[in-house]
């Protein structure tokens, strides 16, 4: 069964193949995805208010950032290729985040 995660998911890898920026940059990327969806239901992305946005992102006719975000990080799981510069420096804080996490397990 396709999902919502499913179906931005080629998306994502679209806009991360045709634009390098958004390999490291979460918020680009979302706005790319936001422009395309908005653009497919018939708003004219230039001359919408931000109350346009709102009321179908509240209404579940937008993709959410979250989702946006796990399909980036399972497309560059799976397409090292698209990863961004970025990757290895996540990375490697990653470890500390983890750390820190350990950390305030063991203090509750």
């Amino acid at each position: 069964m396709k999902t919502k995660l499913f179906d931005i998911s080629s998306e994502v890898e679209a806009a991360l193949i045709n634009d390098i920026k958004a390999r490291d940059n979460d918020q680009r990327l979302c706005c790319m995805i936001w422009s395309k969806a908005l653009s497919k239901q018939g708003v004219d992305i230039r001359n919408a208010n931000i109350y346009t946005f709102l009321s179908l992102y509240s209404d579940d006719k937008m993709p959410l950032a979250d989702s946006i975000t796990r399909a980036r990080r399972k497309v560059q799981e799976l397409k090292p290729m698209l990863r961004g510069e970025n990757y290895a420096k996540r990375q490697a804080h990653q470890e500390n985040v983890i750390e820190q996490l350990e950390l305030i397990e063991k203090s509750l």
